[in-house]
């Protein structure tokens, strides 16, 4: 290829596979978020915050009935 001066573009490969790094559970709340007692219902996420040169992970667990963060946790990786 260099003798006839060609050049090509390769893709990068996936590193991250799905099916074997991820569980699925079943879905018990069934988008009813509302709870009738405190601790009943629990949810969470996961934010990725941005900056210039690196991304921050907040992970946040929320109760369904007070509607008020429990416990959070900020991280340099995605590892909670």
């Amino acid at each position: 290829m260099k003798l006839f001066k060609l050049s090509y573009n390769t893709r990068k490969i996936n590193k991250y596979n799905l099916s074997s790094q991820h569980r699925k559970y079943e879905n018990k709340l069934n988008r009813n978020f509302n709870s009738s007692y405190f601790r009943e219902k629990f949810g969470t996420n996961i934010s990725y915050l941005q900056f210039r040169t690196r991304t921050i992970y907040l992970s946040n667990i929320n109760n369904l009935y007070s509607k008020k963060i429990l416990d959070y946790q900020l991280n340099k990786s995605s590892n909670f």
